[in-house]
């Protein structure tokens, strides 16, 4: 059981932190070129009016490994560095 919630915990604070980043991006690209951008909420959980259930596991999907890779990126470069 406890694995369970360290796993629901980690992928969680992964999801949040690729959502974050992906937002962050949308929003500064659609800034640049003018389009509409979708709300924070989308990024992470996947489009409002969408039925598809794939679309919110693409979403969460995407988010989770954008995370990771920032973690661990950051993670790498404190340990190398002795931030």
């Amino acid at each position: 059981m406890n694995e369970i919630i360290g796993i629901t915990i980690v992928v969680t604070f992964f999801n949040f932190l690729g959502g974050s980043a992906r937002w962050l991006f949308g929003s500064l690209w659609g800034l640049l070129t003018n389009k509409p951008n979708e709300t924070f909420k989308e990024y992470l959980f996947g489009p409002k009016k969408s039925k598809n259930r794939t679309d919110k596991m693409d979403h969460s999907t995407a988010n989770a490994l954008l995370g990771a890779a920032i973690f661990f990126v950051l993670a790498t470069i404190i340990i190398k560095y002795n931030i």
